[in-house]
Parts: structure tokens; C-alpha cells; sequence
């Protein structure tokens, strides 16, 4: 959610239980740093596009929409779904712990194969100068890098 200038981190569906149990909160954190800078590169390059509109940052734009469709359509909600989970596990905060722990897992794990804290650190640093073609072009190949399948 963008309000002004600001990113906001908006949740659509929560985690059923207020209390974590097993090695969940561990796995929490690499996930939400990983999905939190995935989601300020997006919001970053698609903001260069808003204020510098050329093919060349509209082509990053497109880009970036492309994997952000990937990563948090296809892939996010594909794995967080508590809808179809039986009573049983649904239910109980052990089972569901260990089912998201599970989820969570792979999602990080398939995710940390094709986009990687580092890319998306040195695509954060390139956006923070100015907009040259040559930083452009930097920032095309990293996020080539991020493969979206």
C-alpha cells in the first residue's frame, strides 16, 4: 500500500494463531526480509518509472511488475491458503505451526534460488543515484537475475 511516499506492508490473510510455536519465528524473519526488500524494489523501480517515464525505465517497470505478479500471486498465494486445511490441523496450533513451518520453508527456499537478499540489495543502492543509462541498464541485468520460473 503507498500512501504519499511511504511503502506500507498490508497483510490480506493473517496467520490463525497469535502465538508461534517450534522454529516458525526463525523462518518468519527470513521470509519477511526477504519479501519486504522484494517488495521495496518493486515499489522502487516502478516509482523511478513514475517520475522519469522513458522506454528504458518503463521496459524495468514491466520488468518488476512481472516478477511482483511471480513472487506474490503465483507463488505467495498458491502456498498461503489456510482454507482448504482439514479440522484437524487447522485447529491445532501444533499442527498448524508445523504445516506453516512447512509452507514456509519451501517458499523461502524456492524463492531464495532465483532472488537473493544480495540482488536486491545492489539494485537498492544503484536506485539511490541518479538515473543514468548505465545505471539502467545495471539494474535491467540484476533483475534479470531474478528468474520468475
Amino acid at each position: 500500500m503507498v500512501q504519499g511516499n511511504e511503502l506500507s506492508l498490508v497483510y490480506k490473510e493473517t496467520f490463525p494463531y497469535s502465538i508461534i510455536v517450534g522454529n516458525i519465528s526463525e523462518i518468519l524473519l527470513s521470509g519477511f526480509e526477504l519479501f519486504w526488500n522484494l517488495r521495496r524494489v518493486i515499489y522502487s523501480v516502478c516509482k523511478m518509472y513514475k517520475n522519469n517515464r522513458t522506454p528504458a525505465t518503463f521496459a524495468l517497470a514491466c520488468r518488476a511488475g512481472e516478477i511482483e505478479y511471480y513472487y506474490f500471486e503465483k507463488v505467495v498465494h498458491a502456498l498461503w491458503s489456510f482454507k482448504d486445511l482439514p479440522e484437524e490441523i487447522l485447529y491445532n496450533p501444533e499442527k498448524i505451526s508445523k504445516k506453516v513451518e512447512d509452507m514456509l520453508c519451501h517458499l523461502i527456499s524456492t524463492c531464495k534460488e532465483t532472488c537473493t537478499l544480495s540482488i536486491l540489495h545492489k539494485i537498492q543502492e544503484v536506485l539511490l543515484q541518479p538515473i543514468t543509462s548505465h545505471n539502467i541498464h545495471i539494474i535491467d541485468n540484476l533483475l534479470q537475475r531474478i528468474t520468475s520460473e
